[in-house]
């Protein structure tokens, strides 16, 4: 994984995590400004600073004229994280089509261990609401609130909101936007693939399979900018009529199907998006088309039918379950320390290789 603008943490936040972890863990019994200066060597302001932050957070409470104390049960759900779509993305994401990659971030956003201090939501919006509106509902979350945007279409309605009202975001979106995120590197995992076909596999003739219309697609842009470029420097040509553009259901598999019939050249398939590689895998098999003998394939996205399948299926894999990790651990810095604007993270995709190239 890479990482832009990470900084260092202060010598604050450093002493303030270890003082709650110590209050979970029950050795502390008493704080003060001068214990701390003390044990950590730090300033009576800098002292100061952190108990108001444990104090704010539920990990100290101050008795007049005897002392602060540690909270040691401040398990409470004090922090909200807000998972944001619009009605329209949210039908489009779960209930039209297999919800894959937006359920395991938000299936890891749920099982990590920071998310016991935390209320999780779905939260609904109209993208028709006024400004006013939408950051009405917005705070209504409270003080302690996150967001989550897991599907860039209301990204460009909400990241200006979100910067001006100085509210904690995280999004899932392609490493070319420059806002708060948790990208993974796209290119570099379809050029791995790609590179596998030509080198290890043999095959020369590799068809693109892409749910989106053509190179416009955020992530699938980057797929086939990769597809091309490996392509081109092992000195293969880039073949339009190999690149099947805007599948998006059975019909559209059946014309692939017909042009991998007409074309036998064509002796592998790269599908850019898991949608597409589920019914590609299926089409195949009720085709009687040999995998990997008459076509190798690989999918991006790696779904867990695709190791139960026969012949298994081989898959560029991203860290989906890190991803989620990462989204619920920088919102919690933020609503604990303050907003940020320069997250910007990047993780590495693998190559899963199994039987069907």
């Amino acid at each position: 994984m890479s990482r832009k603008a990470d900084h260092a943490d202060p010598v604050y936040k450093r002493i303030y995590n270890d003082l709650s972890e110590k209050i979970k863990q029950g050795t502390v019994e008493k704080l003060s400004s001068v214990s701390i200066g003390k044990a950590y060597s730090v300033n009576r302001n800098t002292a100061d600073k952190i108990i108001s932050l444990l104090e704010t957070n539920g990990w100290v409470r101050r008795v007049p004229r005897k002392g602060t104390f540690p909270v040691k049960d401040n398990l409470q759900k004090m922090n909200s994280i807000n998972i944001i779509y619009c009605f329209n993305s949210f039908n489009e994401h779960f209930l039209n089509r297999y919800p894959y990659v937006n359920a395991k971030l938000i299936e890891a956003i749920y099982r990590s261990e920071l998310a016991r201090q935390c209320n999780i939501n779905i939260l609904l919006l109209d993208p028709a609401s006024s400004y006013s509106q939408i950051l009405e509902k917005l705070t209504a979350q409270g003080p302690r609130a996150g967001f989550v945007i897991l599907e860039t279409g209301i990204l460009p309605q909400l990241i200006p909101m979100f910067c001006q009202e100085k509210m904690p975001y995280m999004t899932f979106a392609p490493e070319s936007m420059d806002i708060n995120r948790v990208s993974h590197d796209s290119y570099r995992g379809t050029y791995r693939a790609i590179e596998h076909l030509i080198k290890i596999s043999g095959r020369k003739n590799i068809a693109f399979l892409n749910s989106s219309p053509g190179t416009t697609h955020p992530w699938t842009s980057t797929r086939i900018k990769a597809y091309s470029d490996v392509l081109t420097e092992n000195n293969i040509p880039v073949k339009d009529e190999y690149i099947f553009n805007s599948i998006s259901c059975d019909e559209d598999i059946v014309k692939v199907i017909d042009a991998l019939k007409k074309n036998p050249e064509i002796d592998a398939v790269f599908a850019a998006s898991f949608e597409v590689g589920r019914k590609m895998v299926n089409a195949l098999k009720l085709s009687k088309i040999p995998v990997p003998e008459a076509i190798a394939v690989i999918v991006f996205y790696d779904l867990p039918e695709f190791s139960l399948s026969n012949p298994g299926i081989t898959a560029v894999k991203a860290p989906l379950e890190k991803m989620g990790h990462a989204i619920i651990e920088n919102l919690l810095d933020m609503i604990n320390f303050g907003f940020r604007n320069d997250i910007r993270l990047t993780f590495n995709d693998e190559l899963v290789l199994r039987d069907s190239c």
